[in-house]
């Protein structure tokens, strides 16, 4: 029934009790205790999900909700039959549900996974950053400001980084995208500006949060968006492969015709005796010198760049950089 009195007959046993507008639903969890009652189970028989809390109200019992198939499975084969209760603490096993009107207890925070209301998560694990966690957007601020998280995508070890983040970012109209053409071909690829965060992770970032496409973060965002493939300028405009073999290679011969017009000149002083002896040749042969060092430091061009950057012909790491 609905429960709409304290209800009879049921010591010891655990009240099935029918949802209903007109009573709160810790009233119908109290017709239950009333009666003495060891347990209470609200629900409805159509398979539409529904929600609802004791609203702080204090109850000796435990309660659920159910509804859908499992509680017609429940109804028709389960009724009149023993059964063993175990309760738990809260948070050892039960999910809590929370929203802006109820909020989590200290040290865990309302995820807002299903909109407007989620379920409450332990700050454990969320000490890095919210906003690269995969949480809705309202999961994300809330994360940051109750578990003291970073709100930052700056990572100590990259060279120029995205300037941190916090509610006031979000809420663009002309949102960003990680990768305009949607054309994502590596997102299992690790980003380091971004901590090592993987491409899909960081595309999600800017997918569920509306970071204006004029911030500094997206700019640099797509600009680092090659190492997953995308499409746009961020390879220094080189889009395609041939491209990016011709950016490794074109420094390569200038260097080497620079290196050997260097060689050239050096040669060239220094076997002629009046040459040597006249000041402009001397500076010649110094400057020649160090164009020597310089060309075949360009020579290299992306040897040295470490491999985790996913440019063309990187061999090197972050001390040979």
């Amino acid at each position: 029934g609905f429960a709409l009195e304290n209800c009879i007959s049921v010591d010891d046993a655990i009240c099935l009790i029918e949802a209903t507008y007109e009573l709160f639903f810790y009233e119908q969890v109290q017709a239950c205790e009333n009666g003495n009652g060891v347990g209470a189970i609200i629900y409805q028989e159509s398979l539409e999900e529904f929600r609802g809390t004791l609203a702080g109200v204090n109850t000796s019992i435990p309660s659920v909700i159910m509804s859908g198939e499992f509680m017609e499975n429940l109804l028709e084969n389960y009724q009149d039959v023993s059964v063993n209760i175990e309760v738990w603490s809260e948070g050892e096993v039960c999910i809590t549900e929370c929203s802006i009107h109820h909020p989590c207890s200290s040290g865990s925070f309302c995820n807002f996974d299903y909109g407007d209301y989620g379920t409450c998560e332990s700050c454990t694990g969320y000490s890095d950053t919210c906003y690269l966690s995969g949480l809705p957007q309202a999961g994300a601020i809330a994360c940051s400001k109750e578990c003291q998280s970073s709100s930052t995508l700056v990572f100590s070890d990259c060279k120029f980084c995205p300037k941190d983040v916090t509610a006031d970012s979000f809420g663009a109209r002309d949102q960003c995208k990680f990768c305009p053409e949607d054309d994502m071909k590596y997102p299992d690829r690790s980003i380091r500006m971004y901590g090592q965060q993987t491409c899909w992770l960081v595309n999600e970032f800017y997918t569920k949060y509306a970071i204006e496409s004029s911030s500094k973060n997206c700019k640099i965002a797509q600009m680092m968006n090659y190492v997953c493939g995308c499409e746009g300028p961020g390879y220094a405009g080189a889009n395609s492969q041939k491209k990016q073999v011709a950016l490794a290679w074109v420094p390569r011969v200038s260097a080497v015709l620079s290196f050997m017009g260097s060689l050239f000149i050096i040669i060239d002083v220094t076997r002629n005796k009046e040459r040597r002896s006249k000041i402009i040749y001397q500076l010649l042969v110094v400057l020649s010198v160090f164009d020597l060092f310089g060309s075949a430091a360009y020579a290299f061009t992306t040897l040295p760049i470490p491999e985790g950057d996913f440019i063309y012909g990187s061999r090197g790491n972050k001390e040979m950089c």
